[in-house]
């Protein structure tokens, strides 16, 4: 029985665990991602490790038993051939998330199955050194503003939405699993408390122009997640694809535009607008300021939420949009 729980951790979408009879290296894998706190992080591990599985098996290696010429082997695999999302190689950050999770799994099955996981040859293995600037790429504040304009054009649930992402620089797991019920208001200030990276709970500010946005869409809706498709919570790809399509009708569809972006576009905004990096980093929830730095290539609580300044910004250089006219656009349900 411990077994079978142990590999529903590593893929969620076999539902007959109790017929399956997983292999030793899928026993030790769930084990490990049993033992990843951060559920984010254990949905990226899992996927990562899946991947070099299917690496190693089709070169006919043994995944627990790796050489060191096998990690060299597939560091530059990743870095030369692998491909990601719209056939493009991956980003520095990403092959470096991506032999750290290989090297956790083997270092975990070395010190729990010493007699299956001889030792970890990934643990030295030279990872990409990144930039100290971030590499998403941002918008600036006039491009910020034509999105907001389109998403309003296309419908309140839109408008809020980008209201809401520019607003709180939130992740798009924080707003995935938000729900209508975690709205509250402190000193006249609407506020929102969402799960932070790690699971610890959090109760942020929402700027004036998101909160009136976000009541303008919720209307008397008191249940559910907070940004609702098709009476269903919403996944991180169902957003993904609604800010590119927002992105689209906006003009902005070469740019890539995706929810870390407007994390990005936030932080750059407010930073050129002269909020302190702190603030910055509060907005961010980012517990290293060197972090937050990657997002100052141009040179907070509730009452000094860097949100605001952002919003501030943003409406005014731009009258108020027009609402749900957007030509041949109409708000859609289902992602």
């Amino acid at each position: 029985m411990h077994g079978e729980i142990i590999v529903a951790a590593l893929d969620d979408d076999r539902t007959a665990v109790d017929q399956v009879r997983p292999r030793r290296r899928e026993t030790i894998a769930g084990a490990w991602l049993l033992s990843v706190r951060s559920p984010r992080t254990r949905d990226a591990y899992r996927v990562d490790l899946q991947q070099f599985f299917r690496w190693a098996d089709t070169f006919g290696i043994d995944a627990l038993r790796p050489a060191r010429v096998h990690a060299d082997g597939y560091r530059e695999w990743l870095q030369t051939t692998a491909r990601g999302h719209h056939d493009t190689r991956y980003a520095d950050a990403t092959v470096a998330r991506k032999l750290t999770a290989v090297s956790s799994f083997l270092r975990y099955g070395a010190r729990h199955f010493p007699a299956d996981v001889p030792a970890n040859p990934f643990g030295d293995v030279a990872r990409p050194e990144l930039d100290d600037d971030s590499q998403t790429v941002g918008l600036d504040l006039d491009e910020a503003g034509e999105l907001l304009a389109a998403a309003a054009r296309i419908g309140s649930r839109e408008r809020a939405l980008i209201e809401v992402f520019l607003g709180t620089a939130l992740r798009v797991s924080e707003l995935a699993a938000a729900a209508v019920t975690d709205l509250g208001e402190e000193r006249g200030t609407m506020t929102l408390q969402v799960r932070r990276k790690g699971g610890r709970r959090a109760r942020i500010a929402v700027p004036d122009e998101a909160a009136v946005a976000l009541r303008d869409y919720l209307g008397k809706r008191t249940s559910g997640p907070l940004f609702q498709y098709r009476a269903a919570w919403p996944s991180r790809q169902v957003i993904a694809h609604a800010i590119d399509r927002i992105a689209r009708a906006a003009g902005l569809g070469a740019k890539g535009v995706s929810p870390h972006s407007l994390r990005h576009t936030a932080a750059t905004i407010a930073l050129d607008e002269g909020r302190d990096l702190r603030d910055v980093q509060d907005m961010l929830a980012h517990k290293d300021p060197r972090t937050s730095r990657r997002y100052d290539r141009a040179r907070g609580r509730l009452d000094r939420a860097a949100g605001r300044t952002v919003t501030a910004a943003l409406h005014r250089t731009r009258p108020e949009p027009a609402r749900g006219t957007e030509p041949g656009i109409a708000p859609e349900d289902e992602m």
